[in-house]
């Protein structure tokens, strides 16, 4: 490939890899109970089912556990995802995401890794139509947490996040 190719090809991947200080980490799914888990406990009580987990590579890191819940029943298409990002006002790449499948509610997730002290912000992703790319548009379903909601000081545990229609 030709000089001439390369250059835009690499101030394409430095203007994608080079926004934060922060590094992206690709989705993974790892869940800490069986895909045949009914969510019920053995005494009967609903023990919350699978949790989906992503670590974010902070060594020293804090763990965040919680819940996304909603009302309705979402279209076969959809996708779910859970993410940090540094600001709900600026639209940036996420901090660390992770997609939760398959799509069912409650969705227990759980992030390893999370910058101690960080302010970030928290939000999920109820992508209607399972577009490629996790952007909210009309007919989505988002959530969010602001940065410096949450004290990321320490482990946290019990944050939920409750999907409403997202309004562009």
């Amino acid at each position: 490939m030709s000089q001439r190719r390369l250059a835009p090809l690499a101030l394409l991947l430095a203007a994608l890899g080079c926004e934060t200080t922060h590094e992206y980490f690709d989705v993974v799914r790892e869940t800490t109970e069986t895909a045949d888990d009914t969510g019920e406990a053995l005494d009967g009580d609903d023990d919350g089912g699978p949790v989906t987990t992503q670590d974010c590579g902070s060594a020293g890191g804090v763990a965040v556990e919680g819940v996304v819940t909603f009302t309705g029943t979402p279209p076969a298409t959809s996708r779910l995802y859970v993410s940090w990002m540094a600001s709900l006002a600026t639209p940036s790449m996420p901090l660390c995401m992770v997609e939760i499948t398959p799509v069912a509610f409650p969705a227990r997730f759980r992030f390893t890794g999370v910058e101690r002290g960080a302010t970030w912000a928290l939000v999920a992703l109820l992508d209607a139509d399972g577009g490629s790319i996790p952007m909210p548009v009309a007919g989505d379903y988002l959530a969010s947490i602001a940065e410096g909601t949450l004290d990321l000081s320490a482990d946290l545990a019990g944050v939920t996040l409750e999907l409403q229609p997202y309004s562009p």
